[in-house]
């Protein structure tokens, strides 16, 4: 049993969906599929919903025309069955009208309530699940379409919705089993789920992953397979740093480290629950399935270098000697959880706040106007004599930077930069390697 999740953002070609059908034509045994909305289908969901709340409901419509035209070319290119095409653009066509419904009855009440926006995104992951499906069936492939909202059941906590587990193991005991005795492969998405009362309701930006690591607890799967549109991992963003170094293996240790401090590709909820389940989670490229891979692992124990890269950062410095409500605000919003990055160093009488969460700077703007554009790059499995030579030997670089240097934990350093030049990221980068 192996759980394969796909990120749909990756998946908007016939090339791409041709190397999705060979992976799971190729996939010996049972297997289970996992996939998200397409392209960037559900941030432009959210842009048209919000713009429908604010009265700009032409712009919202505009917003949707542009996604019924890409999925519909979409459709019409990967799927070569002539009635199966046809019967894809139906439903293709039934999706829209109903968001078109759901848009103005946002534009006309002005509200955008948790409840209906979680609604109207689900839609991304039910069109991807119905062109996927008639895609596989135009292929041959023999399968078993299961919508997410019938396994996994939330709580109403809308946009953050957990999981509600004892139910959604008897759901796939239930449900997902008896269908594994007939078909080889089951088709699913991430990222939804629906609620006791029957509302669809959504696990957060980039749950998918939450999603395929709950389907491979309770069907006992070791193994999960994440497909994006890089060969695994590397020790620095590719996009970001030419010179960027692919890593074979990871530990749990070290994925969960970087994905707390920025990797985009790793999430540290799915890190922790997998590695106190004991799976393996190998990272792949959908454009080059052959190509190289990372494997994150319980027996891997080599200490690998790592650098993760934050952009837009706020920092202020909080007078502590004035203990006013502001304060406590910002540290009550500072130390609550979250996906932000948020950073504090604190001394005796004031304390350094490092955040790119939105809520906090507003705190920050009521108190003074925060420094902007600070970039972090947290440094892992760093040596912190290797980094005091780096700075005196590139002593003419960082002189001309406004930085700041501050331990996270052992082997782990944050170093704040404001600069606006893409070449000195570039030049800190290449010194520290």
């Amino acid at each position: 049993m192996i759980i394969h999740k796909f990120g749909g953002s990756h998946l908007i070609s016939k090339d791409t969906f041709e190397n999705f059908y060979q992976i799971l034509s190729s996939t010996e045994g049972n297997s289970v599929v996992v996939i998200s909305a397409l392209g960037k289908t559900t941030r432009r969901l959210l842009e048209a919903a919000q713009n429908a709340e604010n009265g700009h409901f032409d712009k919202a419509i505009s917003i949707k025309d542009k996604l019924l035209s890409f999925t519909s070319t979409l459709s019409d290119s990967v799927i070569e069955h002539e009635e199966l095409k046809r019967i894809s653009q139906e439903e293709i066509e039934e999706f829209f009208g109903q968001i078109a419904k759901y848009l103005k009855n946002i534009h006309v009440l002005r509200e955008l309530t948790p409840r209906i926006q979680d609604a109207l995104l689900s839609f991304g992951e039910r069109i991807a699940l119905k062109l996927f499906s008639r895609f596989c069936e135009a292929k041959g492939l023999k399968f078993a379409e299961v919508d997410a909202g019938d396994i996994i059941i939330t709580n109403e906590n809308f946009t953050q919705a957990n999981p509600l587990q004892e139910i959604i193991s008897e759901n796939i005991n239930s449900k997902i089993l008896p269908f594994l005795e007939k078909y080889p492969i089951i088709l699913t998405q991430g990222f939804i789920g629906k609620t006791m009362k029957n509302d669809y309701s959504t696990m957060g930006f980039e749950s998918s992953n939450m999603t395929a690591l709950l389907f491979a607890k309770y069907l006992d799967a070791h193994e999960i397979t994440i497909w994006t549109d890089v060969e695994g991992i590397f020790n620095v963003d590719p996009n970001i740093w030419t010179k960027a170094e692919q890593l074979p293996e990871l530990s749990f240790t070290e994925a969960e480290k970087a994905a707390q401090f920025g990797n985009k590709l790793i999430y540290p909820k799915m890190i922790r629950r997998a590695a106190k389940n004991n799976m393996k989670i190998t990272y792949k490229s959908v454009l080059n399935p052959e190509g190289r891979a990372t494997v994150i692992h319980p027996h891997f124990y080599t200490k690998s270098k790592m650098i993760t890269i934050t952009n837009n950062i706020s920092f202020l410095r909080v007078d502590l000697t004035e203990q006013n409500e502001i304060n406590s605000r910002i540290f009550s919003r500072i130390m609550s959880p979250g996906d932000n990055f948020k950073f504090v160093s604190r001394f005796n009488d004031f304390a350094e706040i490092f955040t790119d969460d939105a809520k906090v700077e507003n705190l920050l703007q009521e108190n003074s106007i925060p420094h902007q554009d600070y970039t972090c790059i947290t440094l892992i499995n760093e040596d912190i004599l290797n980094l005091y030579k780096v700075i005196v030997n590139y002593s003419d670089l960082f002189l001309n930077l406004d930085y700041k240097l501050y331990p996270v934990d052992e082997g782990t350093y944050h170093l704040f930069i404001r600069s606006s030049e893409n070449k000195d990221l570039t030049a800190i980068l290449n010194a520290i390697n």
